[in-house]
């Protein structure tokens, strides 16, 4: 495994705009944002359930454009999309309506923001963490409050990070561990009082690891990055002694990947930086894990989803060589542990081009002119069936973590 870590699509920025739900007999699975495709790098455009099963068709565009946004499934069935931008971290929210199939503005949030988490409280309010904001690390929270649909500061994080996760604990508290870029250190926040308290630390420093909350109401993280590699370990949290503990290690080091908590209580993990990786389920009752099918398509920053029928939904990401979008959708069945095709999403449709750099702007083909700050693209033009342009960049305050 290379031990410097090359910046992932998940830190550069793409001209795309696709949002999706998918329609699989009875239900749907919402994939808004953070939980949709291209690691939350969704932009306006939105689709949702269509005949025939399992397909995906565009829907009304979000209010802005965003990346890097976090979006929240609502008691009220209502998703809550908040910050990300097109360049700069954005302050805005706005909810989507899958009964009326519209978007509309909500309350801005104190501070702009990307890279952040959001998570739904028991009480049905949401918290949005850390995060960063024009290259500068943030450790602010805000709350939001579902009926006023107003956002309201919370204390802040003990230490300011990005690329972190946050896990709503059985007891409602709200575990916070690692982040970009060696952070080990994890913290609980109460959203009675709105304030923060230090945890016990991660045995390895970590960014884009999973944690799931597993079925005994102790916490399951599994690999990510940290400093100088991609890591294969995986650790326990338990709320009740605030301690970490190593357990048995995936057999293959990922990073972008995603962790699944099956009916049975067990965590199947897909696609990572491996490519043509096998995926692997984890046993809490061993501490073991096994190898399982093996993915149609290679791919990382995607998502996955458990569905009411036991199958596991992934689709969305970047393939195997990091510069095109992974279009194909498919389904992990858990009995047979094999991978099928289903219906693709909708790459390259209704693309508004990335086309025009000025000394002070971008432009955005087929819309009106929209400033935007230069940040000195390369461009990298994706064969015509893929259907975009893809603007590759680097910030300079955050070239540490790897190079093009």
């Amino acid at each position: 495994m290379n031990s410097k870590r090359q910046t992932t699509f998940c830190e550069r920025t793409t001209a795309v705009r696709q949002l999706a739900t998918f329609n699989l007999q009875v239900s749907t699975a919402l994939l808004f944002g953070a939980l949709s495709v291209l690691c939350g790098q969704v932009f306006a455009d939105a689709a949702v359930h269509a005949t025939p099963v399992g397909s995906f068709t565009l829907v009304e565009p979000m209010k802005q454009f965003r990346k890097q946004q976090t979006a929240t499934l609502l008691p009220n069935g209502k998703v809550l999309v908040a910050g990300g931008a097109p360049f700069i971290p954005s302050a805005t929210s706005e909810l989507y309506d899958p009964v009326t199939a519209s978007w509309a503005n909500s309350g801005p949030l104190a501070t702009g923001r990307e890279f952040h988490t959001a998570t739904l409280l028991q009480d049905g309010r949401v918290a949005v963490t850390g995060g960063q904001s024009a290259n500068q690390l943030l450790a602010s929270t805000e709350i939001y409050d579902t009926p006023s649909g107003r956002w309201l500061r919370a204390g802040n994080l003990n230490q300011a990070r990005e690329l972190h996760t946050a896990t709503l604990l059985t007891s409602g508290l709200v575990l916070v561990a690692g982040g970009f870029l060696d952070v080990s250190s994890a913290e609980v926040l109460d959203p009675t009082s709105g304030q923060w308290g230090n945890t016990g630390s991660m045995i390895a420093p970590r960014y884009q690891h999973t944690a799931t909350l597993l079925t005994n109401g102790t916490v399951l993280v599994t690999g990510g990055l940290n400093a100088n590699d991609f890591l294969a370990s995986a650790e326990i949290y338990d709320p009740k002694t605030e301690l970490w503990t190593n357990t048995g290690s995936m057999h293959v080091p990922r990073a972008g990947h995603t962790a699944s908590l099956l009916a049975d209580g067990r965590v199947l993990v897909t696609g990572g930086d491996g490519v043509g990786t096998a995926s692997e389920i984890y046993d809490p009752s061993t501490g073991r894990w096994t190898f399982t099918g093996t993915p149609l398509v290679s791919r990382e920053s995607h998502t996955a989803t458990v569905l009411p029928t036991g199958k596991v939904l992934v689709t969305g990401g970047l393939n195997e060589v990091h510069a095109a979008i992974a279009c194909d959708s498919e389904l992990y069945d858990v009995v047979s542990g094999t991978w099928s095709r289903t219906g693709a999403l909708n790459c390259g449709t209704d693309i508004r081009l990335l086309c025009c750099q000025t000394a002070t702007s971008w432009w955005w083909a087929e819309r009106p002119p929209e400033p935007l700050l230069p940040i000195g693209p390369r461009f990298t033009i994706i064969p015509p069936e893929i259907g975009m342009l893809l603007a590759h960049w680097r910030s300079p305050a955050r070239g540490s973590r790897g190079s093009h």
